[in-house]
């Protein structure tokens, strides 16, 4: 298991604002996420990955979920996700019989689970996607800019939102993620 990239940072705990928790950070570590691309100019088996993911692949800012979470992450793109790392990759190599380019994203990103009932007004702080209720729904799936960082966000659900990042942009989300948060109190998980 690759160490985290916030191991030195993250620390349970609460700050800002006292009162009720506004917000709760944590860290998902230890999950497989690949990348799954078309390749130009090759017809795609995407029916055999649809297969090994156990839904469909999600439609332009959408996710789908089955036996795998699969996240919308840009035109002919998606990613693919499970807990604990494995042969998530190898899995949907073998699955794509090489119609479809397969990359192992595991080790270069940092996914913060970011929940509680003023999770939309800390991102809204530093986001491009729309946020609101009505155009941003559990299930949907953004690739936007977080914090000046290029990231997925993913509604989990209407108080929860998973946001992916480059490892090395990880600790700077963070640090912008307290802050942001500090007027409604937040914890650390």
């Amino acid at each position: 298991m690759a160490s985290s990239a916030l191991q030195s940072v993250l620390r349970p705990g609460r700050g800002g604002e006292s009162g009720p928790v506004g917000v709760r950070i944590a860290e998902r570590c230890d999950l497989s996420i690949v990348q799954v691309g078309a390749i130009p100019g090759v017809t795609a088996n995407r029916a055999a990955i649809e297969a090994a993911v156990g839904a469909a692949l999600p439609a332009p800012n959408k996710s789908a979920i089955g036996r795998r979470v699969a996240l919308w992450a840009g035109p002919g793109r998606w990613f693919v996700i499970e807990p604990g790392r494995g042969a998530l990759a190898d899995a949907l190599e073998k699955a794509a019989g090489g119609s479809l380019a397969i990359t192992d994203l595991s080790h270069s990103r940092t996914v913060l689970r970011i929940s509680g009932p003023r999770v939309r007004d800390v991102l809204a702080q530093g986001c491009a996607a729309d946020l609101h209720r009505r155009a941003a729904r559990a299930g949907d799936c953004f690739v936007t800019a977080v914090a000046r960082h290029s990231a997925v966000l993913h509604v989990v659900e209407d108080a929860a939102m998973d946001v992916y990042v480059y490892r090395s942009f990880g600790q700077d989300l963070l640090e912008w993620l307290l802050e942001a948060a500090a007027p409604y109190g937040y914890e650390i998980a």
